[in-house]
């Protein structure tokens, strides 16, 4: 489940980290400081995503650095999200060499995959 005041808990220590106010992160991230307070207490029914992005893009941190114990509740759930998160970041940190590689090698492994099941069913 996502845990809304944990996620205003990591802004808020992020903002704090970087010696910044609720206003002069609200004015990076073009956000009044009320939006901001409300998000640090847990209060975003009016959140998406993209505000997220926009406040980890100012503090200079990643999603996952913000979203760190969602993820990991997602992880405990068996979510498919989950890895899909965890595969995006991965992806985006390899050069198009290496992706072509990595999917070479997945492919590959689920040919594999596959085939040792058809021969384990006959």
């Amino acid at each position: 489940m996502f845990d809304a005041v944990a996620l205003g808990k990591r802004i808020k220590e992020h903002r704090n980290r970087k010696n910044l106010s609720q206003k002069e992160l609200g004015n990076l991230c073009n956000m009044s400081q009320s939006t901001i307070a409300n998000i640090e207490k847990g209060n975003i029914s009016t959140f998406n995503i993209a505000k997220l992005n926009i406040i980890a893009d100012a503090l200079n941190v990643t999603l996952d650095d913000i979203l760190c114990d969602s993820i990991h509740a997602l992880k405990n759930n068996f979510s498919p999200l989950y890895y899909e998160i965890k595969l995006k970041q991965l992806l985006l940190s390899l050069d198009e060499t290496e992706i072509e590689f990595s999917t070479r090698f997945i492919n590959n492994y689920i040919t594999l995959k596959q085939s040792t099941q058809i021969n384990n069913k006959s």
